[in-house]
């Protein structure tokens, strides 16, 4: 069984391993994160302006950034969530601010 805790899912069915991610968004407009990887992870959070938001994720996710266009939805940016990997909560966040 799943354990949902906050907007993060736990679950045993994951091979690789989970790490802790940080993303702050920078721009003046909301973005959605959407992060997916194998084993059928996926988390999408909505993440204000100048919010930052700390997540789990595993090793070999993707994290793709989305915006809401004229034309709709459009993709800002994709990247590995190794680039969002953090070094300790504590040191971190307090760099974030």
């Amino acid at each position: 069984e799943p354990s949902v805790l906050g907007c993060i899912v736990q679950d045993q069915r994951w091979t690789s391993a989970v790490q802790t991610c940080l993303y702050r968004n920078s721009s003046d407009r909301m973005v959605i994160l959407r992060c997916i990887g194998a084993d059928s992870f996926f988390h999408e959070k909505v993440i204000f302006p100048f919010e930052c938001w700390s997540f789990q994720a595993p090793d070999d996710a993707d994290v793709e950034l989305w915006c809401h266009g004229m034309g709709g939805a459009e993709l800002l940016e994709r990247l590995s969530s190794q680039t969002l990997l953090t070094l300790d909560d504590e040191t971190t966040l307090s760099g974030m601010t």
